[in-house]
């Protein structure tokens, strides 16, 4: 089959261009559409403040990140010829990779993880068997197309011993290529490497044989840069530790129900946690006059990550991105009183 794919453009509207039933029928269900109400990164999310259309100037949540990850799954698919089903799987598996990420994402999540033994794993899990509060519309689509929901969710676990299983389980996977490529034109206008689609139908027609050391290399430098720049942040760290300190003051209103709700019903429900976002994102002298002592006193764990290229391990076979894609990561403690003085 020859279809084509758009050049990758980071927006939402790319879902036209996934052309299998099931996408679109996924898509459709309250469980994905959730995701269009979460960020992509957390409270991070919030120093953006939408004021364009371009991805350096606006938000980006995980509805985007799906789409943009399935799209991948299907220039593979196409590129390499491989049969309906595995498609099939492979897509599916890429939409729903991320439906159980909860409000601000990666932020509260440790929180919720500590507090009420909820993660973004677990809840995927409930929501693709059924058993969550979100019903079993993803469940019936998968039976309706013959798609095992297990199989799916070993996929989406890098738990997948059949074909195309290292599209999610190795050290650069099409999560990570869509993700990191995202973050990078999130940063500013520079282009990334190149397109994440290039990259991946490069991969698919060069087969297991002689994966794409360059462009591997490349997104490896990049992961870096991302990393330094955006994730590890100290704007970031101020966002994620303010928006934590309030969940953790706050933990007896919280329950699990919260954890499958979207960002526009957490900020209704907790109007002073997005304030308090707010505030770190904007103005730093009110906030710290709102805050306990005791949070600014605070210590948390600043980190930092160090991604290389081993260059005297050649890159030949999946197994050798373990050994040429490297990182090292060291943490620091220091008060949140120090942070907000710094940044």
């Amino acid at each position: 089959m020859n279809v084509e794919t758009p050049n990758y453009a980071l927006r939402s509207d790319d879902r036209n261009q996934l052309f299998d039933p099931i996408a679109n029928e996924l898509l459709s269900t309250r469980s994905m559409q959730r995701l269009a109400h979460i960020g992509f990164l957390g409270a991070i999310d919030h120093f953006r403040r939408g004021n364009g259309k371009e991805p350096h100037r606006r938000k980006h949540n995980r509805l985007e990140h799906s789409v943009g990850v399935a799209l991948l799954a299907q220039r593979f698919a196409l590129s390499a010829e491989i049969s309906q089903m595995d498609r099939l799987k492979l897509l599916a598996a890429s939409l729903l990779h991320d439906i159980g990420h909860g409000p601000l994402s990666h932020t509260l999540e440790p929180v919720f993880e500590e507090a009420l033994g909820i993660d973004h794993h677990r809840a995927t899990r409930s929501i693709v068997l059924g058993n969550s509060i979100l019903g079993t519309e993803i469940l019936d689509i998968l039976k309706r197309h013959q798609l095992d929901p297990e199989e799916i969710m070993d996929l989406i676990d890098s738990r997948y011993d059949g074909s195309f299983g290292y599209l999610f389980s190795g050290k650069i996977n099409l999560d990570t290529l869509e993700g990191i490529t995202r973050c990078r034109a999130i940063v500013g206008r520079r282009p990334a490497f190149g397109t994440a689609l290039s990259v991946v139908e490069r991969w698919a027609q060069s087969g297991q044989s002689k994966l794409p050391k360059a462009d591997f290399d490349e997104f490896w430098k990049l992961k870096h840069n991302v990393y330094a720049l955006l994730i590890n942040s100290p704007t970031g760290l101020v966002m994620d530790t303010v928006a934590q300190a309030w969940a953790r003051t706050n933990l007896a209103q919280l329950d699990t129900l919260d954890f499958f709700m979207d960002e526009r019903q957490l900020r209704k429900k907790y109007p002073e946690l997005f304030l308090l976002i707010n505030l770190a994102a904007s103005d730093r002298g009110s906030l710290i006059t709102r805050l306990p002592a005791k949070w600014l006193n605070a210590e948390v764990q600043a980190r930092r990550r160090r991604y290389y290229v081993d260059e005297s391990v050649d890159l030949i076979s999946l197994t050798d991105m373990t050994l040429r894609y490297k990182h090292k990561k060291n943490s620091w403690t220091v008060s949140l009183g120090e942070l907000l003085g710094g940044v």
